[in-house]
C-alpha cells in the first residue's frame, strides 16, 4: 500500500482532470483541502467511545447534492423528494456549514472522478485509523456512506478484519444480502415509501431505521408495527443493535425552521408520527 503522502500529492496533481472527469459542481475544484482526508466523525458517532468503539464516517454530497440543476446522477439511488429535503446535510447539525459541503464535495468529485483513487486513499486510512484506535485501546469502526448509498463499505470487510463497519442503506437487496452479517451491519432505512421492503428486511432478521417526530428528550415509541424500537440516538453502533428484526429509532433534527421541515418530512412519510 502506498504511504497517504503519495495518494494525496497525485490527488492534488490530476484534480483538474479528476473534476473533469466527474462532472460535479465548478465549486469542487476550490474544495480540494492541502491534505485530503476522507474519514472523519461526527456528534454520535463520538458517543461509540463510552462503549469501547473509535468510529470514522465519509462524509460525501448525498443524492444530488454535487451536480448542477438538471444533473440526474445521485450517490443515493433509493432516495425519496421527503428525504433528500430532511437530509442531514440540508437542514441539521455540522452538515449544513458552508465548510462541510464543501468537504463534501470534494469527496464526492473524487468517488465519481477517479474511483480507484478514492478507494486507494480510504484503504490507506481505514489503515491508520485502525492503529489509531488500537493504540487507544478502543476498537476501530467505519462508517463509509455516511451520507450516500455506495454499498463501498462491503469491499473493505475481509481486508480489515479487526474494523467494524456498518451502513444504512435504502437499498432493499443491499439490507437483505448483509442480514445477519456479523462483519458488516446494513441498517434499512424507512422512507415513507418502501414500507413493505422494510417489513421483508425485518422478517429476514435485519434491523430498520425510522425517524420518527420525536422531539429532543422525548421518548420514541415502544413498537412499529409489532416491533420493537431501540433508541438509535444513544450511538451509531448499530453493529452492537441485536439480530432478529428490530427498529432503530431516530429523533427528527432539524436547525433550520423545524416546525416547516417537520410538516413536510411527515407529508412525505420520511418522518412517522409518534
Amino acid at each position: 500500500m502506498r504511504p497517504l503522502s503519495a495518494i494525496r500529492a497525485e490527488i492534488r496533481r490530476d484534480w483538474r482532470a479528476i473534476h473533469a472527469k466527474a462532472r460535479t459542481k465548478r465549486a469542487a475544484l476550490r474544495a480540494l483541502p492541502r491534505s485530503p482526508t476522507l474519514l472523519g466523525s461526527g456528534t454520535k458517532t463520538e458517543k461509540g467511545e463510552a462503549k469501547g468503539y473509535l468510529t470514522s464516517v465519509v462524509y460525501m454530497s448525498p443524492a444530488r447534492e454535487a451536480f448542477d440543476a438538471g444533473d440526474t446522477r445521485t450517490l443515493c439511488p433509493f432516495a425519496t423528494y421527503a428525504c433528500s429535503a430532511a437530509c442531514l446535510g440540508a437542514k441539521a447539525g455540522r452538515m449544513i456549514f458552508a465548510p462541510v459541503k464543501r468537504s463534501r464535495l470534494w469527496k464526492a468529485t473524487l468517488y465519481l472522478g477517479a474511483r480507484a483513487l478514492w478507494r486507494e486513499l480510504l484503504a490507506a486510512e481505514v489503515e491508520s485509523f485502525a492503529r489509531t484506535a488500537e493504540r487507544a485501546g478502543l476498537r476501530p469502526a467505519v462508517r463509509v456512506d455516511g451520507s450516500t448509498d455506495t454499498g463501498e463499505g462491503a469491499r473493505l470487510v475481509e481486508r480489515f478484519p479487526s474494523v467494524a463497519f456498518y451502513d444504512y442503506s435504502k437499498v432493499p437487496t443491499r439490507a437483505l444480502a448483509h442480514a445477519g452479517n456479523p462483519s458488516y451491519r446494513v441498517t434499512f432505512s424507512y422512507s415513507g415509501q418502501n414500507g413493505v421492503d422494510a417489513l421483508r428486511v425485518l422478517a429476514a432478521g435485519a434491523s430498520v431505521a425510522i425517524v420518527f417526530s420525536t422531539g429532543k428528550g422525548q421518548a420514541l415509541p415502544e413498537t412499529w408495527q409489532g416491533f420493537p424500537v431501540l433508541d438509535g440516538d444513544v450511538s451509531d453502533l448499530r453493529f452492537l443493535d441485536p439480530l432478529g428484526g428490530v427498529i432503530v429509532g431516530l429523533r427528527f433534527k432539524a436547525s433550520a425552521g423545524r416546525a416547516a421541515a417537520l410538516q413536510e418530512a411527515l407529508a412525505g412519510g420520511f418522518v412517522v408520527q409518534a
